[in-house]
C-alpha cells in the first residue's frame, strides 16, 4: 500500500460544473462545495472506494444499456457472463475480503440479468435504440450529466435510468430519485431545442418502475429553481445539513473536520472511519502485524505499509474492530508531513 502526501485545502474555489450527485452532496456540504473536485491547491485524492452496491449497479447499467442495442438474446446473455467474469478478476481482492462468494451466486446480479432479458424481449421491432452520445452540458456549462439512456425523436424523447435499490420508501418514489429525471430534463430540453415533450421513467432491478411526463414549458421552471440553488451554494447561505449517509461517500472527506469529529462517536462495520495520529511502532503479532499511533492502534493484516517513526499520517475509509482500526481494500493513507 502506498502513501500519498495529504492534498491541501484551497479555501478560494470555484464551484464549476456539477453534475446531479455533486449537485446533491455540496447542498449538503459543510464548505459549500467541499465535495466538488475543484477544491485543493495540491495534492491528490486516491480513487473512490469499492462496494457491492457499487458493483451491481455497474452490472446492471451496463446489460439494460447492451438489451437495447444487442440483436440476439444470446449476445445478451454471453454478455452478462463476461461481465461477472470481469468483475471477479478485477475485484478479486475486495470479494474475499468481504467473503462475498462468487458473483454469478448473488441474487442481485442474477435479478440484473433478467431484467435486462425483459427488457430486450420488450423492444419494439424497427425502432432504433442505438445509445446516444451520452455527456450533456447545460446552456450555461452549470450543469453536466450522463443518462443513462435517452432517445430524441425530434419532437418527443425518451429518458430511462435504472436504479439497483428500491424505488419506493414510504409508499413513494424517492425523492432523489425524482430530482435526478428532473435534472436531467432539463439538459436534454438544453441541448435539444426541437424537444417539446419528454417520456421519463426510472426502472428498479426489483422491476419497479416510475414514469413522468416533462413538457418544456414545465423544465425551464425546473432550470431556475435549479440555478438558484445553485447561486445558494456558491454563496453558502444556510444549506448545510450534516448527514453520515451524504458525507462519508465523499472523496474530499479527508479534509473536512466535521466529518472526523463526527464519525467518532459513530457505531458501524463498514469502512468509513478517518483518523490521524503520529506514528510511533510497529509489531508484528499473531494476527498479523500492529501499528501504533499516539491515539489509536491499527492491524495491517494482508496489507505492506512502510510508515516513517515519528511523522503525522491520515488513515481513510478504514473499519473499526473493537479497540483496533483495520486497513482493507478501499483504505487510504496519507502523510502530513
Amino acid at each position: 500500500m502506498k502513501v500519498k502526501q495529504l492534498p491541501i485545502l484551497n479555501k478560494e474555489f470555484e464551484l464549476g460544473c456539477l453534475g446531479f450527485y455533486e449537485m446533491q452532496r455540496v447542498k449538503k456540504c459543510y464548505f459549500g462545495g467541499l465535495a466538488n473536485k475543484k477544491v485543493i491547491s495540491s495534492g491528490e485524492f486516491l480513487e473512490n472506494r469499492v462496494t457491492k452496491n457499487l458493483i451491481v449497479g455497474n452490472f446492471y447499467h451496463d446489460v439494460m444499456e447492451k438489451a437495447l442495442t444487442v440483436k440476439e438474446k444470446s449476445e445478451l446473455i454471453k454478455y452478462g457472463k463476461s461481465l461477472i467474469n470481469k468483475i471477479e478478476k478485477e475485484q478479486e481482492f475486495f470479494i474475499k475480503e468481504r467473503k462475498l462468494g462468487s458473483v454469478s451466486s448473488w441474487g442481485d446480479i442474477t435479478n440484473a440479468l433478467r431484467a435486462s432479458i425483459l427488457l430486450f424481449n420488450s423492444k419494439v421491432v424497427g425502432k432504433d435504440y442505438k445509445v446516444k452520445p451520452k455527456k450533456l452540458v447545460s446552456k450555461d456549462g452549470l450543469f453536466k450529466g450522463v443518462p443513462d439512456f435517452y432517445s430524441i425523436d425530434n419532437e418527443k424523447g425518451t429518458l430511462i435510468e435504472y436504479k439497483s435499490a428500491n424505488l419506493i420508501d414510504k409508499s413513494k418514489t424517492k425523492q432523489d430519485y425524482l430530482e435526478q429525471i428532473e435534472f436531467y430534463s432539463v439538459l436534454l430540453f438544453e441541448n435539444f431545442l426541437d424537444l417539446q415533450v419528454l417520456d421519463a421513467s426510472i426502472i428498479s432491478l426489483g422491476g419497479q418502475k416510475t414514469t413522468k411526463v416533462f413538457t418544456r414549458e414545465e423544465v425551464v421552471k425546473i432550470g431556475d429553481r435549479l440555478r438558484k440553488e445553485y447561486v445558494a451554494i456558491k454563496k453558502n447561505s444556510s444549506l448545510f445539513s450534516y448527514e453520515i449517509e451524504n458525507c462519508c461517500y465523499c472523496s474530499k472527506k479527508e479534509l473536512c473536520e466535521t466529518y472526523k469529529q463526527e464519525i467518532t462517536s459513530v457505531k458501524t462495520d463498514r469502512d468509513i472511519y478517518v483518523v490521524e495520529g503520529k506514528f510511533l511502532r510497529s509489531e508484528k503479532t499473531e494476527n498479523g502485524r500492529v501499528l501504533f499511533f499516539d491515539k489509536f492502534k491499527v492491524k495491517l493484516r494482508n496489507f505492506v505499509l512502510e510508515l516513517e517513526v515519528g511523522n503525522s499520517y491520515l488513515l481513510s475509509n478504514i473499519f473499526k474492530v473493537n479497540d483496533y482500526f483495520v486497513i482493507g481494500v478501499n483504505s487510504h493513507v496519507y502523510s502530513k508531513n
